[in-house]
């Protein structure tokens, strides 16, 4: 059910102005309060800064693996959460 869900939201991905966040998505929820916090980071200060627009090319072309492997263990799932949790704090 996962992977389908994975491959659903790629496809989206692809195709949408405002790409997911699938990791934040994956450990917090869709539209949980700290996945928008992300994107909002992505967007007004990543996505501005040669480093940042790198970085966000290659996490949306290693993310659907990722994501199907936390999908899968809960426990990296939480150490993703708890290492997402420090960003946060830092934002």
């Amino acid at each position: 059910m996962f992977d389908e869900w994975v491959k659903k939201e790629h496809k989206t991905l692809q195709t949408a102005a405002d790409k997911r966040c699938f990791i934040a998505s994956c450990v917090y929820g869709l539209e949980a309060p700290q996945t928008e916090r992300l994107r909002q980071w992505r967007d007004d200060s990543l996505a501005h800064k040669f480093g940042g627009s790198l970085f966000i090319n290659t996490y949306y072309r290693l993310v659907t693996s990722i994501a199907r492997v936390l999908g899968k263990h809960e426990g990296l799932k939480t150490v993703v959460r708890g290492m997402l949790d420090c960003l946060l704090r830092r934002l």
